[in-house]
């Protein structure tokens, strides 16, 4: 028993240990004035797909390509929005957030200086992305009293997907795609009530989504990407640098805001490997 208490005690020690030299390796990388060089480049595929499918049903014998674009025409919001100037302005606050956390940037007017650098550098493409409009039935939940009640509610919503292309110059390794996707969609409004005979009503209210709502997509874009790949490159960072078999069994996030290393969340906060 003792001996089984040792080797317990013994692996907390190097889980700990490890996890510490994670964390030191991350704050080295948050405190580097220079990040590294990337190249950015904008998507060579940007499209608008609506789930709401009300025609195919109806007519077995159209096109897939004349069904999408009635479905488009037939959009609540994916009709009135440019995906093209969407991506365009994303790439360009995720360029401008890149140069305020510490890199160099490079856009593909400059492709051919950048590729002439002798260091190791990153190059980021948005290669595609995709505006998906459709309807959730999305789970709502409130306390009253003592108790927890929940229902479920339909609300709109619009999908953005994005898949990035990620590499290294100077480095033979090829990495995956990364796939980051984000919702903007209609607020619940509601809450429960017990009503005369003793039950309990759920009174919901939705307060829609508008095309107004879609003004700071593109500016919310780029900072979060920004985000996700300053972590993707500082658990690089932290991989690479780490002794054999002591790398840290967590993804680590830096917040530029507290300039803190902590783990992340939720898988939601991060770049989605995607093996090929």
């Amino acid at each position: 028993m003792q001996r089984l208490k040792f080797l317990l005690f013994a692996l907390i020690v190097l889980m700990f240990a490890s996890c510490t030299v994670g964390y030191d390796l991350a704050n080295q990388f948050a405190n580097k004035p220079h990040k590294g060089a990337v190249l950015v480049l904008s998507p060579d595929i940007v499209f608008k797909t609506n789930l709401k499918d009300t025609i195919s049903e109806k007519y077995p014998g159209l096109s897939q390509e004349k069904i999408d674009d009635l479905l488009i025409s037939q959009s609540l919001f994916l009709k009135f929005l440019n995906e093209q100037r969407i991506a365009d302005l994303a790439v360009s606050h995720l360029k401008d957030e890149l140069l305020k956390s510490g890199f160099e940037v490079y856009d593909e007017s400059s492709t051919e200086e950048f590729l002439q650098r002798k260091d190791t550098s990153y190059i980021l493409k948005l290669s595609q992305m995709q505006l998906e409009e459709g309807l959730e039935n999305r789970h709502h939940t409130d306390v009253l009293g003592d108790w927890e009640y929940s229902s479920y509610v339909i609300v709109n919503f619009v999908n953005i997907n994005s898949w990035f292309e990620f590499e290294r110059t100077k480095v033979e390794e090829k990495y995956p795609v990364l796939y980051a996707s984000m919702n903007i969609s209609d607020a619940i409004i509601g809450h429960f009530e017990e009503v005369a005979d003793g039950s309990v009503e759920h009174v919901c209210g939705v307060d829609p989504l508008q095309l107004n709502d879609f003004e700071e997509l593109p500016k919310i874009m780029g900072k979060t990407y920004a985000q996700y790949f300053y972590d993707y490159v500082m658990n690089l960072y932290v991989l690479e640098n780490s002794a054999p078999g002591k790398s840290p069994s967590v993804y680590l996030h830096y917040n530029p805001q507290s300039k803190i290393v902590t783990p992340v969340k939720y898988e939601n906060e991060m770049f989605t490997e995607i093996v090929l």
